[in-house]
């Protein structure tokens, strides 16, 4: 079984390689085919050679440094698709040119998830092309975001072995496990929504939805709701609980408001992490694994009171969702992933063809999305209001057509009819990513 990682100089790779060497440990003492190559692929060779010493030596999986995207994902069975277009001088523009509008500058919700989806489609345009030739057996592990948008790309674009992961609803089920003392693979999430739009209804343990519990006991825990972003009347009236994104989406003043208190965007920060960690490595005074982990020390700081109560290393919780994938689809794995994917008949009122973010489960040799049935209508607007931008997007890259971009932009709640005037100055200011659009 061959890996690719496309992206593989990114900063999450290190846990990825971490997590595909303990994995294989558990294959190999299962008896089932162990992973017998990783191929490393990155359009920037020089930050994936420094990324790489970090584990170089420490991984017993034979590793190969792809020259082209075709070599990367010859004959792999699993392809994790992690990339950045841009890096993050283009991800400060997508923070920074909303907010110039009066609207909130996140990297994957509103303005900025959908300027990073038109940077992004070439890319899932070009591997969704080589896979048939020289891996159409493959899945495809989707990281890159706006996840669940990018996922809908590549199923747009006929492939149909693919999944998304995005780590916020893993980050739900790790802090309840911490909660309730217990691995957070025993908890089957009854959630919902969108990709960094979702709500958690119930959650269940050993068959008990302990969801009720939760939601009596959060006054004590106060460094929750602060992570949460929600008060204790908004979850007594709804009983869910909220992806922390929805925050977004449910106080968007505020989230702009704190936005606008804030001296550096996320992606300044994200920066200036990212140039000290790839100096360190290039000085090479100090042991690559201790330089990594002092990065990662760095970043988990951001998040303050929540950082003590989840106490997750950056990016575990996309490589732990991943693994479980790839373990329920090599038929070791239990549990039941919340992962982005079609919808089948899963979600009342949403369209079978849309991807959704749900717990999913493994059958048939495929991976299905849990039955949720009929949802609140205030969620139910909101979701197809979000997935009517997602999908003009979609139909507005694959036609190269600025208009239908403009057009889309303008269906999101959260841009509205400024919608063409961003895209005007993304376009501007992001010049080289945009050039397939006219």
């Amino acid at each position: 079984m061959k890996i690719a990682i496309i992206g593989a100089g990114g900063t999450r790779t290190p846990l990825i390689v971490k997590a595909l060497e303990e994995m294989n440990k558990r294959i190999e003492l299962s008896g089932k085919e162990t992973i017998s190559s990783l191929s490393l692929f990155d359009i920037d060779s020089r930050r994936l050679e420094l990324i790489s010493r970090i584990w170089n030596g420490k991984c017993r999986i034979p590793q190969k440094k792809a020259r082209n995207l075709e070599e990367a994902v010859e004959g792999a069975g699993y392809i994790i698709f992690s990339i950045r277009p841009g890096f993050e001088e283009m991800r400060i523009l997508d923070e920074k040119i909303p907010r110039e509008f009066g609207l909130i500058g996140q990297e994957t919700v509103g303005a900025g998830g959908g300027a990073m989806a038109v940077r992004t489609f070439p890319q899932v345009l070009e591997l969704a092309r080589v896979l048939p030739e020289w891996a159409p057996e493959a899945w495809v592990i989707n990281f890159t975001n706006p996840s669940g948008m990018v996922t809908e790309m590549f199923f747009s674009l006929g492939l149909q072995k693919v999944v998304g992961i995005c780590d916020a609803p893993q980050i739900i089920k790790l802090a309840l496990g911490k909660f309730f003392s217990i691995p957070c693979e025993e908890i089957v999430l009854d959630y919902f929504g969108l990709n960094h739009l979702g709500w958690v209804r119930g959650a269940f343990l050993r068959g008990e939805d302990v969801i009720p519990k939760v939601l009596s006991l959060f006054q004590a825990f106060p460094q929750a709701l602060d992570f949460l972003k929600v008060s204790s009347t908004w979850l007594s009236r709804t009983s869910l609980l909220p992806n922390p994104y929805l925050f977004y989406y449910l106080s968007p003043e505020r989230a702009l408001k704190e936005q606008e208190r804030e001296k550096e965007t996320r992606g300044e920060k994200v920066k200036a992490w990212n140039e000290w960690l790839f100096s360190a490595l290039e000085e090479g005074k100090e042991d690559p694994e201790q330089v990594y982990k002092k990065y990662l020390k760095k970043r988990e700081s951001q998040y303050g009171e929540a950082s003590s109560l989840l106490q997750m290393e950056e990016g575990a919780g996309y490589s732990g969702v991943a693994m479980e994938v790839i373990g329920l689809l090599e038929g070791m794995g239990r549990g039941a992933p919340v992962v982005n994917l079609k919808n089948g008949s899963a979600i009342e009122g949403m369209d079978p063809e849309d991807v959704v973010e749900v717990s999913a489960e493994f059958a048939g040799g495929r991976l299905l999305p849990r039955p949720v049935g009929k949802i609140p209508e205030e969620c139910l607007s909101l979701m197809k209001a979000v997935k009517a931008y997602e999908k003009k997007l979609i139909e507005g890259l694959k036609e190269g057509s600025l208009e239908k971009v403009e057009e889309a932009f303008a269906f999101h709640p959260l841009i509205g009819e400024r919608g063409p005037e961003l895209v005007f100055e993304f376009k501007r200011r992001q010049a080289p990513y945009w050039s397939h659009l006219s």
